[in-house]
């Protein structure tokens, strides 16, 4: 299939993600070339990204920083060179809780109670305003890393340490009690909606990567 020319996919590099990059990558890599298209692994952390330059086009699985949030877009359109997914800005806020939940706010959608935390904030005074238990989260990872859920004040102060050393950026959240549903959208299509049922308290990195089939259900009809 030469429609699509030389298609490099992203895959790998540096964040925290990488690990779970290189698996989407290969995934991606392996169906391309199942469809006839002339693809190859590409790992910027290993190749100068100026060779990008030399495809056509780039399928972007790299996960987090680097890859989601608005950089790696933006360098391939000042290249020239055509990639999946959102423009650079809308990855940009997309990959930022803190950003999101406040642009949701803005524009009055449903979104649990929410804090940007530092070093000065009390336990006290995320409970007053948000309640426990609460989740606390670096604004800027995917993969569900860096996610605690905190039940008491000492479970607090040994998160933050722990997350703020992830990203400066740490919000706590107000825990919500139900089913968790996903729904993909592709090219305007509805994919099959999948129900995540976390064998672990929560849908924590170890769900959401390392037990992830056992953690999913898709559901018919």
């Amino acid at each position: 299939m030469d429609d699509f020319g030389k298609v490099a996919v992203l895959m790998g590099g540096d964040s925290n993600e990488r690990a779970v990059s290189l698996l989407s990558g290969d995934a991606v890599f392996h169906a391309l070339n199942r469809l006839g298209i002339n693809a190859e692994a590409f790992d910027p952390s290993f190749r100068n990204i100026e060779d990008i330059k030399s495809y056509d086009r780039v399928f972007i699985a790299l996960h987090g920083r680097g890859g989601e949030d608005g950089s790696m877009q933006a360098f391939l359109k000042s290249k020239n060179v055509a990639y999946t997914g959102s423009d650079s800005l809308s990855s940009a806020i997309a990959m930022d809780k803190l950003k999101t939940k406040l642009l949701w706010r803005a524009l009055n959608i449903a979104t649990p109670d929410f804090l940007q935390v530092t070093a000065k904030t009390s336990y006290a005074d995320i409970i007053n305003l948000i309640g426990s238990p609460f989740f606390i989260k670096p604004s800027n990872e995917g993969s569900s890393i860096g996610i605690d859920k905190i039940k008491n004040e000492q479970q607090y102060n040994e998160a933050f340490l722990k997350t703020s050393k992830i990203d400066p950026n740490v919000i706590v959240e107000k825990f919500v009690d139900g089913e968790e549903f996903t729904v993909g959208i592709v090219n305007g299509k509805f994919l099959p909606v999948i129900k995540i049922k976390p064998t672990n308290e929560f849908y924590d990195y170890e769900a959401n990567i390392l037990k992830m089939i056992r953690n999913i259900f898709v559901l018919q009809g």
